[in-house]
């Protein structure tokens, strides 16, 4: 496979056509993508009085190979789908944001100031999306004027489904807030990312890392990432004759809702999955060992090493609170400071399945 690194450009480009964006024949630029966009300038049309002056886009991402892998130190393989959040917009010299959605039934409209200083909203997710990629845009920006803006939001990216459709939501929310006011290429992709990170974790309902906006800023067509912790990104070139099927359960998991279980609990299982190997083999508690690659490198084992290790230490059934405070010699919460979130895991959970 063809290798090479992600960060080609410093900044963030302009594309003039769809066929610059998507990949297909004429048959599907036709059937679907034209369709897609015509119906979106007529809504937008029929909204605001006029056909909206600019498009921004942004990739939702799936994990060809790693859930929490990356978490425990290990690499990752990710890609970007082509299914995407698009905002259709045009600007403004009026002092406001008005936002609209495509299905205003579930997302009524909005009408926000463009004061980059505004708190978020208590009660809509997705409008506070798009006032962390807006915030992120202008952070440390000193404009005397802000471009007002009149914005009609869609997506084919499902909800809740691990397709990264909030991080899609917030940097395109940035990329248009950044053409708006002039800052396209004043604004290295590099400090954005950085930017958009802070902000989206305010609003964030689960642990959050750099890597799927990385993966969604950087990837490009027929390509996937590999990505591995403190290392930059590589990009892959998929074989033209592969083909990846994503099935979705159409199951929806609003993260807000499990905060104290599912993707949270698992990051948590794995760091004490490591903090119970380590007492097992007698490592001193001088040693910090947070991911399982930490512990493989000061052990210089390999992965089947690894195995073998978690087979015999570490059990198929569930782990007791009590349980596992005994075996580890201090109360769970004492190895898990770091990680956002994982108070409310251990109150919100008795029992902890450390090997899967």
């Amino acid at each position: 496979m063809e290798e090479k690194t992600v960060w080609e450009s410093d900044f963030f480009g302009v594309a003039t056509h769809i066929t610059d964006i998507y990949f297909g024949d004429d048959d599907k630029f036709e059937n679907e993508h034209m369709p897609r966009f015509e119906e979106i300038t007529k809504r937008f049309t029929k909204i605001y009085g006029a056909k909206p002056s600019y498009f921004a886009r942004a990739p939702g991402k799936v994990n060809l190979m790693g859930d929490y892998l990356i978490q425990n130190g290990y690499s990752v393989v990710r890609t970007c789908l082509e299914q995407d959040t698009i905002l259709a917009f045009s600007l403004s010299d009026e002092p406001y944001i008005e936002i609209n959605h495509i299905l205003p039934t579930l997302y009524p409209p909005e009408k926000l100031s463009n004061d980059p200083t505004q708190k978020f909203k208590e009660d809509s997710h997705y409008i506070n999306c798009i006032l962390a990629g807006y915030k992120a845009a202008l952070s440390d920006q000193n404009l005397d004027k802000l471009k007002g803006l009149k914005v009609l939001v869609t997506s084919n990216l499902s909800i809740d489904a691990g397709l990264g459709s909030s991080t899609s939501l917030i940097i395109c929310s940035s990329l248009m807030t950044l053409f708006a006011n002039n800052l396209l290429y004043k604004v290295r992709k590099g400090r954005l990312l950085e930017s958009v990170l802070k902000y989206e974790k305010m609003i964030a309902e689960v642990e959050i890392e750099n890597l799927d906006h990385i993966l969604i800023s950087s990837s490009k067509r027929g390509s996937a990432l590999y990505m591995a912790p403190n290392e930059k990104p590589i990009s892959i070139k998929i074989p033209s004759s592969l083909a990846f099927v994503v099935a979705n359960s159409l199951t929806p998991t609003a993260k807000i809702l499990t905060q104290g279980t599912h993707n949270n609990k698992r990051i948590v299982e794995c760091r004490l999955a490591v903090c119970l190997l380590a007492r097992e083999l007698q490592i001193s508690d001088k040693v910090s060992l947070k991911t399982f690659k930490e512990l493989q490198n000061l052990l210089a084992y390999s992965l089947e090493d690894m195995l073998n290790l978690v087979e015999l230490h570490l059990k198929k059934d569930s782990y007791k609170t009590k349980e596992l405070e005994e075996m580890i010699g201090s109360p769970l919460i004492k190895c898990l400071t770091d990680i956002p979130y994982a108070d409310l895991v251990v109150n919100s959970n008795h029992e902890f399945f450390l090997r899967q």
